[in-house]
Protein backbone atom coordinates (compact mmCIF):
# COMPACT_ATOMS: atom_id res chain seq x y z
CA UNK A 1 0.00 0.00 0.00
CA UNK A 2 1.23 3.49 -0.80
CA UNK A 3 1.69 6.13 1.85
CA UNK A 4 -1.64 7.67 2.74
CA UNK A 5 -2.22 11.42 2.74
CA UNK A 6 -6.00 11.06 3.15
CA UNK A 7 -8.39 8.49 4.60
CA UNK A 8 -12.02 8.37 3.52
CA UNK A 9 -14.46 9.28 6.28
CA UNK A 10 -16.15 5.89 5.93
CA UNK A 11 -12.81 4.14 6.55
CA UNK A 12 -12.22 6.15 9.73
CA UNK A 13 -15.77 5.29 10.85
CA UNK A 14 -15.16 1.61 10.07
CA UNK A 15 -12.07 1.63 12.28
CA UNK A 16 -14.19 3.07 15.10
CA UNK A 17 -16.70 0.28 14.48
CA UNK A 18 -13.98 -2.36 14.55
CA UNK A 19 -12.66 -1.02 17.85
CA UNK A 20 -16.17 -0.89 19.33
CA UNK A 21 -16.75 -4.52 18.25
CA UNK A 22 -13.49 -5.68 19.85
CA UNK A 23 -14.33 -3.91 23.11
CA UNK A 24 -17.82 -5.45 23.09
CA UNK A 25 -16.36 -8.93 22.52
CA UNK A 26 -14.01 -8.39 25.44
CA UNK A 27 -16.96 -7.52 27.68
CA UNK A 28 -18.72 -10.74 26.70
CA UNK A 29 -15.94 -12.63 28.47
CA UNK A 30 -17.27 -11.49 31.82
CA UNK A 31 -14.87 -11.21 34.74
CA UNK A 32 -11.28 -11.58 33.62
CA UNK A 33 -8.15 -11.03 35.66
CA UNK A 34 -6.80 -7.47 35.48
CA UNK A 35 -3.56 -8.65 33.89
CA UNK A 36 -5.52 -10.29 31.06
CA UNK A 37 -7.50 -7.10 30.46
CA UNK A 38 -4.31 -5.05 30.44
CA UNK A 39 -2.63 -7.44 27.99
CA UNK A 40 -5.69 -7.31 25.71
CA UNK A 41 -5.94 -3.52 25.61
CA UNK A 42 -2.17 -3.11 25.32
CA UNK A 43 -2.29 -5.38 22.25
CA UNK A 44 -5.23 -3.38 20.89
CA UNK A 45 -2.85 -0.43 20.61
CA UNK A 46 -1.16 -2.39 17.81
CA UNK A 47 -4.50 -2.93 16.07
CA UNK A 48 -5.16 0.80 16.17
CA UNK A 49 -1.69 1.59 14.81
CA UNK A 50 -2.07 -0.96 12.02
CA UNK A 51 -5.33 0.66 10.91
CA UNK A 52 -3.41 3.84 10.05
CA UNK A 53 0.15 2.55 9.67
CA UNK A 54 0.54 3.91 6.12
CA UNK A 55 -0.09 7.53 7.11
CA UNK A 56 2.44 10.00 5.77
CA UNK A 57 4.80 10.96 8.58
CA UNK A 58 5.20 14.49 7.25
CA UNK A 59 1.43 14.96 7.47
CA UNK A 60 1.33 13.42 10.95
CA UNK A 61 3.51 16.19 12.31
CA UNK A 62 6.05 16.01 15.12
CA UNK A 63 4.26 18.12 17.72
CA UNK A 64 3.58 15.38 20.27
CA UNK A 65 0.04 14.76 19.01
CA UNK A 66 -1.92 11.51 19.57
CA UNK A 67 -0.64 10.03 16.28
CA UNK A 68 2.94 10.52 17.46
CA UNK A 69 2.03 8.88 20.75
CA UNK A 70 0.40 5.92 18.99
CA UNK A 71 3.43 5.43 16.74
CA UNK A 72 5.82 5.46 19.70
CA UNK A 73 3.63 3.12 21.73
CA UNK A 74 3.57 0.59 18.89
CA UNK A 75 7.33 0.82 18.34
CA UNK A 76 7.89 0.45 22.07
CA UNK A 77 5.68 -2.63 22.30
CA UNK A 78 7.29 -4.33 19.32
CA UNK A 79 10.94 -3.37 19.63
CA UNK A 80 11.69 -2.17 23.15
CA UNK A 81 10.33 -4.90 25.36
CA UNK A 82 7.14 -2.99 26.08
CA UNK A 83 8.99 0.00 27.55
CA UNK A 84 8.41 3.47 26.16
CA UNK A 85 11.04 4.69 23.74
CA UNK A 86 12.38 8.23 23.68
CA UNK A 87 9.79 10.57 22.17
CA UNK A 88 11.89 13.73 22.08
CA UNK A 89 12.23 13.80 18.27
CA UNK A 90 8.43 13.94 18.11
CA UNK A 91 8.13 16.42 20.97
CA UNK A 92 6.03 13.92 22.92
CA UNK A 93 5.98 14.90 26.58
CA UNK A 94 4.42 12.65 29.22
CA UNK A 95 2.62 15.55 30.88
CA UNK A 96 0.77 16.51 27.69
CA UNK A 97 0.30 13.06 26.13
CA UNK A 98 -2.85 11.01 26.48
CA UNK A 99 -1.38 8.09 28.43
CA UNK A 100 1.50 9.92 30.10
CA UNK A 101 4.30 7.43 29.50
CA UNK A 102 7.88 8.63 29.91
CA UNK A 103 10.93 7.02 28.35
CA UNK A 104 11.59 3.65 30.00
CA UNK A 105 8.11 3.25 31.51
CA UNK A 106 6.54 -0.19 31.17
CA UNK A 107 3.48 0.10 28.95
CA UNK A 108 0.32 -1.40 30.48
CA UNK A 109 -2.84 -0.07 28.85
CA UNK A 110 -6.17 -0.38 30.63
CA UNK A 111 -9.53 -0.25 28.87
CA UNK A 112 -10.11 3.37 29.87
CA UNK A 113 -6.60 4.27 28.70
CA UNK A 114 -7.21 2.61 25.37
CA UNK A 115 -10.56 4.30 24.83
CA UNK A 116 -9.01 7.71 25.55
CA UNK A 117 -6.22 6.92 23.09
CA UNK A 118 -8.74 5.84 20.43
CA UNK A 119 -10.70 9.06 20.84
CA UNK A 120 -7.54 11.16 20.56
CA UNK A 121 -6.16 9.26 17.58
CA UNK A 122 -9.42 9.29 15.62
CA UNK A 123 -9.88 12.99 16.30
CA UNK A 124 -6.35 13.69 15.06
CA UNK A 125 -6.70 11.39 12.03
CA UNK A 126 -9.91 13.17 11.09
CA UNK A 127 -8.28 16.59 11.50
CA UNK A 128 -5.12 15.79 9.55
CA UNK A 129 -6.09 13.03 7.13
CA UNK A 130 -9.84 12.98 6.47
CA UNK A 131 -11.06 13.45 2.91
Amino acid sequence: MLAMTKYPADYIASVRGLIDERVAVFHKLGDVPAEVATAYFTDMVLVLELAFVHRQRKDEGKDGNPLNELRLLAVSLLTNGGRMVDGKSLKLRPETSILGYAEGDAIAVTESDFLRLVDGVLTEITKRFSE
